[in-house]
């Protein structure tokens, strides 16, 4: 999926993870390997379990009309970059566990082993993974293994089969989602400056993909059900219901995004959108609240991962499609409009891609979003 993100940016790219290893470890169910996650195992002195494993060719996703809308050749991709000989593989999930761990364990160099998303430990307990968390985890300069957050906060890999006729994987993506894959800025380093991809998709068709905040979380995926009614044509109402849709944010970044939503609800009387903006608008929010404060309890990030990231908004920002750009415009005009210009106000005046002081600008953060 990183790569299928990546190429939608032109962006040629190698990097693949081992983001299923850790999801839901209780369910013995089948999932996929890519050729980079292929290679890390050999590398790992995994080879002979790589080898007894089944070969995958492609990877399709369908709406639930069953109809492909992209997916990936895992075939092409070894070759065309430096993993050829390296397939991609399905296995169970609780194999793969047991060997991560029993590789681990037996590394001389713990360093080697990056795990993303704050991941403190992992140890098997009473035959399942045991995933320790920690507030904040130290980044090595390089690493081997990517263990992402995919799963553990979400339903993506609920909607993985394994392999079916033709050595395929498909996954079923229901009506309304939402990806995000961000590219270590160590491994690459782009040329625009955008280290974060977000993919949006409405009712089994791609609508959207733009850069925001930089971060170091190696892969996210979230995935909402059908919806059970239309979108209202109020746009009072389809505020409240975007609102809805996104209500899985507040449990990602905690207070911050709990005080979005809260001026949110309070002025939405004097918000008068063009109806086709306000999910990208809200967006912006959550992408700028992201951009400072952590995902580990919603604390305020470390003051020189806040410059990088506040930095790395901004040149985001600027870069974001013409649609965007006039959303923001939009939503800052709404802004203006409200009683009450605290948290809300702030954020949507910063919505603009305008020119700031560094320093003064990581001050106001620091005060508004003191939790």
């Amino acid at each position: 999926m990183n790569r299928l993100a990546l190429k939608q940016k032109s962006v040629a790219s190698e990097l693949m993870d081992l983001a299923p290893a850790l999801a839901k470890p209780e369910d013995d169910v089948p999932i996929v390997l890519t050729s980079n996650a292929v290679y890390v195992l050999s590398q790992l002195g995994l080879s002979d379990m790589v080898k007894k494993a089944p070969q995958l060719d492609k990877w399709e996703i369908r709406n639930m009309g069953d109809q492909v809308m992209g997916g990936l050749d895992f075939k092409s991709i070894a070759e065309e970059t430096s993993l050829r000989g390296f397939p991609t593989i399905c296995m169970q999930r609780n194999e793969l566990v047991r060997q991560l761990v029993k590789a681990g364990s037996a590394l001389d160099d713990k360093s080697g082993m990056r795990m993303a998303c704050g991941i403190k430990s992992l140890e098997m307990k009473q035959g399942s993974a045991h995933v320790s968390f920690s507030a904040s985890t130290v980044k090595p300069k390089s690493y081997r293994m990517v263990v992402g957050a995919d799963g553990l906060a979400s339903k993506v890999r609920e909607l993985l089969v394994g392999p079916i006729g033709g050595k395929h994987v498909q996954i079923k993506f229901p009506g309304w989602g939402r990806w995000m894959c961000t590219i270590p800025a160590a491994l690459f380093p782009l040329a625009s400056g955008d280290r974060t991809m977000t993919e949006f998709w409405k009712e089994g068709r791609r609508i959207g993909s733009w850069p925001c905040a930089g971060g170091n979380v190696v892969f996210y995926g979230t995935v909402l059900h059908p919806r059970p009614a239309p979108i209202p044509d109020n746009p009072q109402a389809r505020i409240d219901a975007f609102c809805k849709d996104f209500e899985f944010v507040k449990e990602d970044f905690g207070g911050a995004i709990e005080r979005i939503f809260e001026h949110l609800h309070a002025n939405k009387k004097r918000i008068d959108l063009k109806l086709e903006y306000p999910a990208q608008a809200i967006e912006d929010a959550f992408s700028l609240a992201n951009a400072i404060v952590s995902a580990e309890g919603g604390k305020l990030l470390p003051e020189e991962d806040m410059d990088i990231a506040l930095r790395a908004w901004r040149t985001a920002r600027r870069s974001k499609a013409a649609i965007v750009e006039q959303a923001s415009e939009e939503f800052h005009k709404a802004a203006k409009s409200f009683s009450n210009k605290g948290l809300m106000g702030f954020i949507t005046s910063r919505l603009a891609p305008v020119a700031v002081n560094e320093r003064s600008m990581n001050a106001r953060f620091r005060k508004v979003y003191r939790l």
